[in-house]
């Protein structure tokens, strides 16, 4: 099969002095086709790329920082590179019957124009993928720079004619470039952790595996062994097989049938590091992959438990971490909490008797627009209601003091995904990271929310056993009041410890402000020990103004240490019975920070604004807004930076958690360690005791503002 594209006259005649000199002898033939392919992709990487992904994503493309963009358009050039040369070696693979007939003889010496063509139009892509990675070296590194001169290598070789049929064979190696590129978009685009992604890495490992481990080792063996026999072959001897029709005109620009040892030791050479470099990338695909979708531990399966209650039988589904609610039908309540998703509009909290429908998750959502907030600022206690609570038992007595080594071994980059916004009732957004498929069993860490609550929505009266809840506001303010009378108003920069311990019952319910602006917080969920599981449950406020805050970097990162200890700065004590360290850290572009936490603990940092970049060396990962960022337990720093030329700082919300080696079996909002705990909380509940006899009868006035 002969080339498609003629050659260029004037071309043709400048190389040939050059190619008569480097032995490439048909290197003349397919100039154009190199000088095309690397004068368009020049020009995609210069012109299309940024002009296509404005018009396309006219708010994530113009935002990137400048080392972002060229490599988003890098990525651009390499998905219209692939798709070019692919579809064209393809079609050439299936119809050229001159090169599927080529004895081993000619697979090594022999030309054919359509094979020319191939080369060419690759050899071109991998000269401006040399020049791109040798300008840039720092960015891709020296395994793209080894990728770069290996392949350039292999495919200008073929010019003289040398294994000139195996390019179109080994350029289906690109066949899985495409989806390699879209995985690399879908993290940019903020989709990673999606479906689609998840689709698009089965496919990538799919056509990875196949084109370059099976079929690319496979063709290798094949070119060792048509080398082999080239080194002991014999000019003039049998080829041990008839030669086909074409075999002169294959030949023609074939000088002598033998193979300099520099020759083959190069192109052997090349041949292996590429097909050592495909291993490696496949590991590190299936482990990047990883990162995205596999929850953090495995889950059990789940056995199915039933109860006889008294208003009929409940049954819950469970496993080692969670109890889940199927169609609970509970008795008659004075109150009516209403599951995360399934807000009632105008239920009448509070007014009679009304049957439960069941019981929530972080937030329990109910709307109500036709009240205003007309509650106290200030924490109060009524006479005769106040808690008998347990002494306050420091962590430290529990656990021992919690350390951080300065400065040492970096954490890993687990998994990072997207916490996908849902509406929770009516006018409430949700974006929850764990305690969903993403992320389960990361002990301590039960729930994590990034709340936003419109006027008039609202958490009014639910119950709580057996864990703490950190509420950490970040504009707005929320009031709340519990069934022993206490109140209070959180505002933004607050936060609110509460220890639900052997039992509470209280309303959050966002205060409606003046400009009707939505309340913004997050709210985390917090085992607790064991033997603390029945403690009194206990508050613990803590303002803004009370909170310590650490420049670091000339200025550029400013740290709120909430909890724990940072840069020699240590926060207010005894916040949390279960042993966290919070931090609020925002980076100004160009700034970087170091953040020691305790070894062997359970860390994340959720992103609230910004792009920032975690990790260090090749763990390094650019994060955009509200992602979760999962680290290793091994390692006790985490490193942030934004780039110097981002748009705006990256904002994140740091937390530490101490493991705790207990079994974990949670319903709904009762977190106890055994199936017949959640029973016994279960019947507790119902019947307003152990713990819940306050809450018989009970009704907050926050509450009452979802009442019609």
């Amino acid at each position: 099969m002969r080339d498609f594209i003629p050659p260029i006259p004037f071309l043709a005649k400048a190389i040939t002095p050059f190619s008569e000199y480097i032995g490439a002898t048909t290197l003349p033939l397919h100039i154009h086709e190199v000088v095309i392919s690397y004068l368009a992709y020049t020009f995609i990487n210069k012109k299309v790329a940024p002009t296509v992904s404005t018009w396309l994503f006219p708010q994530k493309y113009p935002a990137l920082s400048a080392e972002k963009k060229f490599n988003w358009n890098v990525h651009v050039v390499s998905l219209c590179q692939s798709l070019l040369v692919n579809s064209t070696a393809l079609y050439v693979i299936l119809t050229d019957d001159e090169r599927n007939n080529m004895t081993w003889q000619e697979r090594v010496w022999g030309y054919t124009g359509a094979s020319g063509m191939i080369q060419g139009l690759a050899t071109g892509y991998f000269l401006w993928d040399l020049v791109i990675t040798i300008q840039n070296v720092k960015m891709f590194g020296p395994g793209m720079l080894a990728h770069a001169v290996s392949a350039l290598t292999v495919f200008s070789f073929g010019f003289r004619p040398f294994v000139n049929y195996y390019a179109s064979t080994f350029i289906l190696y690109e066949l899985s470039s495409p989806f390699l590129n879209f995985h690399w978009f879908f993290d940019k685009l903020d989709l990673t952790g999606s479906r689609r992604q998840l689709v698009n890495g089965i496919l990538l490992l799919a056509t990875f595996f196949g084109c370059r481990l099976c079929w690319g080792t496979y063709q290798s063996l094949r070119v060792y062994q048509d080398m082999w026999m080239a080194l002991h072959h014999t000019p003039g001897a049998s080829y041990g097989k008839p030669q086909s029709p074409n075999h002169d005109e294959m030949m023609r620009y074939t000088k002598e049938e033998f193979i300099p040892m520099w020759l083959a030791v190069t192109y052997l050479g090349s041949n292996l590091v590429l097909n050592a470099l495909n291993f490696y990338w496949f590991a590190k695909m299936i482990d990047a992959l990883r990162k995205r979708f596999v929850p953090a531990e495995k889950t059990t399966e789940k056995p199915k438990l039933a109860m006889t209650g008294a208003n009929g039988t409940v049954k819950i589904e469970t496993d080692e971490t969670t109890v889940r609610r199927r169609n609970v039908p509970l008795p008659e309540a004075d109150i009516v909490p209403i599951p995360v998703g399934e807000g009632v509009e105008g239920s009448q909290v509070g007014s009679g008797k009304a049957e439960a429908a069941g019981l929530a998750g972080c937030l329990l959502v109910y709307t109500n627009t036709n009240q205003t907030a007309t509650t106290s600022s200030s924490n109060t206690q009524d006479a005769g209601t106040s808690f008998k609570s347990l002494p306050v038992i420091p962590p430290a007595e529990i656990y021992g003091e919690p350390k951080a080594e300065a400065m040492s071994v970096p954490r890993a980059i687990r998994k990072a995904f997207l916490a996908v916004q849902q509406s929770e009732g009516v006018g409430a957004k949700v974006r929850r990271s764990i305690g969903t498929p993403q992320l389960r069993n990361f002990s301590p860490f039960l729930m994590l929310d990034h709340f936003t609550s419109s006027p008039g929505s609202g958490f009014p009266d639910h119950p709580h056993r057996g864990q703490e809840t950190i509420t950490y506001l970040l504009s707005g303010a929320v009031d709340h009041e519990d069934f022993a009378g206490n109140k209070g108003t959180i505002e933004a920069g607050d936060l609110q410890f509460m220890t639900a311990g052997r039992g509470i019952m209280h309303a959050e319910m966002p205060r409606e402000l003046e400009d009707g602006d939505p309340v913004v917080g997050m709210q985390l969920w917090v085992d607790l020990p064991e033997k603390l599981k029945m403690c009194e449950p206990r508050y613990r406020d803590l303002r803004a103004s009370e909170i310590p805050q650490v420049k670091a970097d000339d200025g550029k990162v400013n740290i709120k240490v909430i909890s724990g200890q940072s840069h020699g700065v240590d926060s207010v004590k005894e916040l949390a019975y279960t042993p966290v360290w919070i931090f609020d850290v925002e980076v100004q572009p160009g700034g970087a920070v170091t953040q020691p936490l305790p070894a062997g603990w359970n860390a994340f940092a959720y992103t609230l604004s910004g792009t920032t970049n975690f990790g260090v060396g090749d763990d390094k990962t650019e994060i955009g807004q509200y992602h979760n960022v999962v680290f290793e337990q091994a390692g006790d720093t985490v490193t942030a930076a934004v780039d110097a030329d981002a748009k705006e700082p990256g904002h994140f919300y740091l937390v530490a958690g101490l493991p705790l080696d207990q079994k974990v079996v949670q319903y709904g909002p009762f977190v106890l360690n055994t199936q017949d705990q959640v029973y016994e909380a279960l019947r507790d509940y119902q019947n307003h005791e152990n713990g819940f006899e306050r809450a018989k009868g009970w009704r907050s006035e926050i509450g009452k503002r979802m009442m019609h």
